[in-house]
């Protein structure tokens, strides 16, 4: 290896372990976030950040999205919600079949929901009496966890104002499978790397007489070895990013 060689595969040395110290730091990082009970609202995710006086306070990143602000009463029968200056208020009305209603009232109106016991989709009341799922009720909701903006004001999906007033229907958040998927990659691609004479031998030894690689064997593995170990550095990346 001449001196320009070597120059070139120390700087991409550096690269590498710059690379893996940044993954490390945000993976360990991350990891404590994935116990974390999160939600979604218009696109934003919120997490708890703190917890006084029978108060719940959710923030979002970036910073400049709402506050929120939970206070239960009443032996959980009554919240109120402050979702930056938009007021909430959610109070029980009675059981149900196989769940509760609650009777949600902001600055557009008043409307009932039922909550299934046992998890599944939220239902609302239609101007016949009966309960429909929301998902599927566009005129509450313009999509999953999104505002519509309506006449009168804001009108908050009542799936998610039901799980901000009941951290038992938030989700944990990450993807902690990007980790597993991605640390099998790296470990694929440095067995590869590292023994890839021994793999040679391993395949063709009982079919070849003194097998050797050829030089388009180690470069096509060495290819393979670094594209895999991108593939699996990018899943530890969206790992770090999920819990974000």
């Amino acid at each position: 290896m001449n001196r320009h060689s070597f120059r070139e595969w120390k700087k991409w040395q550096v690269i590498v372990g710059v690379i893996s110290i940044l993954l490390l730091v945000g993976i360990i990082w991350s990891i404590p976030r994935f116990q974390d009970k999160a939600f979604e609202l218009d696109g934003h995710k919120y997490r708890l950040a703190e917890e006084k006086d029978g108060e719940r306070i959710y923030r979002s990143f970036p910073r400049d999205r709402p506050v929120i602000r939970v206070k239960g009463e009443e032996a959980g029968e009554r919240y109120q919600v402050s979702i930056g200056k938009v007021q909430v208020s959610i109070d029980f009305e009675y059981e149900a079949e196989h769940g509760k209603v609650y009777q949600v009232t902001d600055s557009v109106g008043t409307r009932k929901v039922k909550v299934p016991l046992y998890g599944g989709w939220i239902e609302v009341e239609q101007p016949d009496g009966t309960f429909f799922p929301e998902f599927v009720t566009t005129m509450q909701t313009t999509g999953l966890g999104e505002v519509n903006k309506i006449e009168g004001g804001f009108l908050y999906p009542a799936d998610v104002l039901i799980r901000i007033v009941d951290p038992a229907r938030q989700e944990k958040d990450g993807q902690p499978g990007y980790y597993v998927i991605g640390f099998l990659l790296l470990a694929v691609s440095f067995l590869s790397w590292r023994f890839r004479d021994f793999f040679f031998y391993l395949k063709y030894a009982a079919n070849v007489e003194s097998p050797e690689p050829t030089d388009f064997y180690i470069t096509s593995t060495k290819i393979s070895a670094i594209i895999i170990a991108i593939v699996g550095a990018g899943l530890l990346f969206f790992g770090i990013v999920s819990v974000v």
